[in-house]
Parts: structure tokens; C-alpha cells; sequence
């Protein structure tokens, strides 16, 4: 099966897409990423190989629900495999929401993210990846359980806060950019993707709590990383969820520029639809890019995936 075709190549030969549109894919559906991958197989894609060396972690937090974490994690995803990225989803929130959108809904008996975190089991992490739909985007599932590992992680260790950094190194050089799409909350979790990850991209939706809370998160940060004994992280912000012509929602993405010079993309994700409708599952997983690849939303994650590439993943990680 196409979608499964990656899986059997050597590192830093995954197939490369030929451009960023989905319509210009060949054979297939338009915006079908394993429609004619058979034709790409002998092709290499640069950005596939040298993410290989320096695989780069990116945490999608914010202690606040409701921002667009998951869809953030998704379809910033999809788009980056456009641009030829190997790209690994790690599900890091219990509710599962990002494994649902990906095609996969867990039963509490099957392989999930979870046993891989668990202190005791100590799983490797490539026996809990799946694929999806496109050759170039798998997922490390979540599943209900995973709340009950983060209620038992004892506060007193500190061998626990490096086990999902120890995880990933296993899986260097088979992926480009690893996105870890976090729980809602400040608790043990959120902790380990703070540790393993060498840059921060917070969703904030245009709307004045959320703006309240990226502060706090900001210092949780610093604070997680330097008690670990690591450099600050690198942050940036995303402003997502805009309501066009609501000027509640253009004074905040104002504000957030003022008040965080220098960390806030430019990219803005307005609120739409179409988001809801990709939210349902389907087998091989759903994004905005692949359902509805020619509709605004789409191309405002393909915009912002050019300046991650550009601003985010050209910093050497930490």
C-alpha cells in the first residue's frame, strides 16, 4: 500500500513531493498525498536527508484548551510534508484528539505513546509508530491510559522528565521534524515535551485570555528548562482561531506582537469551518490540506510551514 511505502526505506530516502500544491501530484485525486508515490520512490528529498542529522523537536503547547493545538500539530504536519519534511506527530494528550484526526482510535489493550513514557516499561518508541495517509507523516498514538501514567510519575524522580527526549533519539535520523501536540495543562506531560524539544510554538487564539496566558506558559517554560539543567528554549507564537472583521480579534493579534517582539510568526490561522469538518476521522487520517486542499485554510498552513522552515527549524536546536 502506498501509504505504507516509507516505512521499508532506508533513512533519508523518503519519497519527495515535486511541489508545494497537492494539485500537482501525480496520478490521483488532487490533494491526495499517496496517490502516485510509486512515481517518487526513486527521487531524494533534501530536506528529508539533512533533518536526518539534526532532527528537530518542536513542542505545540499552551495550558489553555480550545487554542487549536491539535489542528495546529496536523496540519502544520501535512504542510510540511508538502515541503518534503519526514515528519513524526507525537500525541501527548490524553483525549487522543490528534490520534483520531491521523485515523487511529486506540483500544486501552493496543500499543500507544504511553508505554513508551511509562518508567517501567521503557517501550521502544518505533514499536508504537503508525502511518497515515501520507508516505511522509507518521503518528505515535495516544490513548485514555496515558492520564493514568501522568497521575503516577512521581514528583521526587528526575529520571522521568528525559525519557520522551530518550525516545526520540531512537528515531533520529528517520525523521526531519518531530511535532509534539501537548495535553492543556502544566503537569508531567507537558514537562517531558518541554525537555525533549529544541523549539516551542504556542497557539494563542486572538482573544484576550488566551493573550493573559502566554505569559505564564512562557515563564513555565524557562523555569522546566533550566531546573533540567538546559538552555532556554526557543518560543514562538501563533495566532490562530481569528474571527476576519471582528476588531476584538484584530487588537489582540496587535498586542501580541507588542507585547512579544520578535517571537510572533506572522502567519495567522483564522478561524474557519472547514477545521470541524477534518476533525471527524477517517481511515489514513484527515487535514485541511488533504480534504480541502485549494481552500483558504490550507493555504494559510502551507504559508506558515515556509516561515517555520525559514525562522524555526533554521535554528540550530539546543
Amino acid at each position: 500500500m502506498p501509504g505504507f511505502l516509507a516505512a521499508f526505506l532506508p533513512p533519508c530516502q523518503a519519497p519527495a513531493l515535486p511541489g508545494t500544491l497537492p494539485s500537482r501530484l501525480p496520478g490521483g485525486q488532487a490533494g491526495d498525498p499517496a496517490s502516485g508515490i510509486e512515481g517518487l520512490l526513486s527521487k531524494r528529498t533534501t530536506h528529508a536527508c539533512d533533518g536526518a542529522r539534526t532532527m528537530h523537536t518542536i513542542a505545540i503547547a499552551n495550558q489553555k484548551g480550545g487554542v487549536g493545538k491539535t489542528a495546529l500539530a496536523a496540519n502544520l504536519g501535512a504542510a510540511l510534508a508538502e515541503r518534503g519534511h519526514k515528519v513524526l506527530l507525537v500525541d501527548l494528550d490524553f483525549n487522543a484528539a490528534l490520534s483520531s484526526c491521523m485515523g487511529w482510535e486506540l483500544a486501552p489493550e493496543d500499543l500507544q505513546i504511553a508505554d513508551v513514557l511509562d518508567p517501567e516499561r521503557r517501550l521502544p518508541l518505533r514499536e508504537v509508530i503508525r502511518p497515515t495517509r501520507s508516505p511522509l507523516v507518521d503518528v505515535a498514538p495516544a490513548e485514555i491510559a496515558l492520564s493514568v501514567l501522568e497521575a503516577s510519575l512521581p514528583l521526587s524522580q528526575t529520571a522521568w522528565p528525559v525519557r520522551l527526549r530518550e525516545a526520540l533519539e531512537e528515531v533520529r535520523g528517520r525523521y526531519g521534524v518531530v511535532l509534539l501536540d501537548t495535553h492543556p495543562n502544566i503537569g508531567p506531560l507537558l514537562t517531558m515535551a518541554v525537555v525533549a524539544a529544541d523549539s516551542l510554538i504556542a497557539p494563542v487564539q486572538t482573544h484576550h485570555q488566551a493573550r493573559r496566558a502566554v505569559a505564564l506558559l512562557l515563564d513555565h517554560v524557562r523555569r522546566v528548562r533550566r531546573r533540567n539543567g538546559l538552555v532556554d528554549l526557543r518560543c514562538w507564537i501563533v495566532r490562530t482561531m481569528l474571527r476576519r472583521g471582528v476588531a476584538h480579534d484584530a487588537e489582540v493579534a496587535r498586542l501580541l506582537e507588542e507585547e512579544h517582539p520578535g517571537r510572533v510568526l506572522s502567519t495567522i490561522i483564522s478561524l474557519s469551518a472547514v477545521h470541524a469538518d477534518t476533525s471527524v476521522p477517517a481511515p489514513g487520517g484527515r487535514s485541511v490540506l488533504w480534504d480541502h486542499p485549494r481552500h483558504p485554510a490550507a493555504e494559510q498552513y502551507r504559508m506558515l510551514a515556509e516561515e517555520v522552515e525559514q525562522r524555526v527549524l533554521q535554528a540550530v536546536p539546543a
